[in-house]
């Protein structure tokens, strides 16, 4: 057999295609990791914040009217804002923010104590973060529904991955 015009792969060669494949698989995994966790995270952030803020709502219901007794942040007044709720069973009608204009959320009627998260597109296409919980009242059974526009912080993660993984395809690409 004869090799003549082909040079024989040098070991310095193969450890460096070896060694660039492994950093980029690992980048790649740890940058898909620290995506997850980003998401994990803001999702927590999200719900732990609509809650605060449906706390706040329970507290300025008025339960002889039915309605809120207390001025709301500006951003739950602003139409179309991507902050939204609206609570169910004061006896008086659903009471909305102003914040939703015309539009509606689909919510869930919650028992007491239990709360759900999910995700639905929203007013002008906005991507919401859905929090329903259920509360007691003097006696009555409250459904509270929040909504927030996460959409920017998704477009934050997802720079993020782009970015990590582009740094993991130059750091391989050195290798080589």
């Amino acid at each position: 057999m004869s090799f003549a015009g082909r040079q024989p792969a040098s070991l310095e060669r193969s450890l460096k295609r070896t060694l660039g494949t492994l950093v980029l698989v690992s980048l790649v995994v740890i940058t898909l990791a620290g995506t997850w966790i980003g998401r994990q995270a803001m999702e927590q952030f999200v719900a732990s914040r609509l809650a605060h803020d449906a706390e706040a709502l329970m507290a300025a219901l008025n339960p002889e009217t039915g309605q809120l007794s207390r001025s709301l942040p500006p951003v739950y007044n602003q139409p179309l804002s991507g902050h939204y709720f609206i609570i169910r069973g004061t006896g008086s009608g659903p009471v909305r923010s102003r914040s939703l204009w015309d539009a509606d959320l689909e919510t869930f009627d919650a028992a007491p104590g239990e709360s759900k998260a999910a995700f639905a597109d929203g007013p002008q296409g906005q991507t919401l973060f859905v929090w329903h919980a259920g509360y007691e009242l003097h006696g009555r059974q409250i459904s509270v529904t929040m909504a927030e526009d996460i959409a920017p912080l998704l477009l934050a993660l997802k720079r993020f991955l782009v970015a990590a993984l582009v740094a993991a395809l130059a750091a391989a690409a050195l290798m080589y």
